[in-house]
């Protein structure tokens, strides 16, 4: 009943043609790929990062494989290692909370907004007149 947060990273370089989802045997996709792309230039020196996440439910308890996947880049062929997983029975149907997508990514989005600079309207001076 859990679902496993798989991601793919590719950096300092980027995919001709897109990626190929992998053949998640032994799980349901829930969602996905995700694609998050970030670009930075830092004095003169580019740096590029893609990841892709998949959101994965088993179907059944087992020790299943996470396959590899294989990117076409402008460097020729990369690939991930196969990972394997162990997935365990649930027979209360026990669900734990854990972080949300958003707190488990690397890059802070629109989390930290910027101080509101204060207001610089001040009220009009009065004038003050003798008798």
């Amino acid at each position: 009943g859990h679902t496993l947060k798989v991601v793919y990273i590719l950096k300092q370089a980027e995919a001709k043609g897109g990626i190929k989802t992998p053949e998640f045997d032994h799980f349901r996709m829930v969602s996905g790929p995700s694609i998050s792309t970030s670009v930075s230039y830092i004095n003169g020196d580019m740096t590029r990062k893609s990841s892709y996440s998949y959101y994965l439910k088993a179907e059944s308890p087992g020790l299943w494989r996470i396959p590899s996947l294989r990117i076409e880049t402008e460097e020729g062929e990369l690939s991930t290692e196969e990972k394997q997983i162990v997935v365990l029975p649930n027979p209360d149907g026990t669900i734990e909370s854990g972080k949300s997508h958003q707190e488990d990514s690397d890059v802070p989005f629109f989390r930290n907004y910027p101080p509101r600079k204060k207001s610089d309207k001040r009220k009009p001076k009065r004038k003050v007149y003798r008798l």
